[in-house]
């Protein structure tokens, strides 16, 4: 069994195919909705872990309408979910991830993560993902290798298989 966890509806990006931050859809769905910009607090993260776990829960995805490492305290998360013996999954634009985060991340035990990269081309990834930064651009495109060599590393100290 899985459940999705939604930290932070906050992103790095305005994409425009997005309907939570994109420009390219009509109105501005948190700005009309200003209530609905919120983060959870890690109480909160840490009662729905519990519980989740109590109900035989193994896998938590933190795959939401934002962007989870935009959430300040995403270390703090990963440890929680450990805490309870769950595996923890995510997709991300991984614009802000750098190699010392990824590394934090496969130790704090992401067991899947997919990263969205819009092309390997940054005048076209460019026009996708707003505002991206050359680093941002760098970040995303060298995360899966990143994720996937200490992933193995993680592996052969015994911390489990890395997707």
């Amino acid at each position: 069994m899985i459940i999705n966890i939604q930290t932070t509806n906050n992103c790095n990006y305005t994409c425009g195919m997005c309907p939570f931050h994109g420009g390219g859809y009509n109105g501005d769905y948190f700005g009309e909705r200003v209530e609905w910009k919120k983060e959870m607090t890690l109480q909160q993260i840490e009662e729905i872990l519990k519980k989740s776990q109590q109900q035989g829960v193994e896998n938590i995805d933190f795959t939401p309408n934002g962007e989870f490492f935009t959430y300040k305290q995403w270390r703090e998360v990963l440890s929680l979910v450990q805490k309870y013996k769950m595996k923890a999954q995510l997709t991300t634009n991984a614009g802000l991830l750098n190699e010392q985060d990824i590394k934090d991340a496969v130790d704090l035990g992401i067991s899947h993560i997919a990263v969205s990269i819009d092309s390997v081309n940054y005048d076209v990834y460019r026009i996708v993902r707003k505002p991206a930064s050359k680093q941002a651009f760098e970040n995303a495109i060298y995360a899966p290798i990143l994720f996937k060599q200490y992933g193995d590393t993680r592996s052969v100290r015994g911390g489990g298989e890395f997707i």
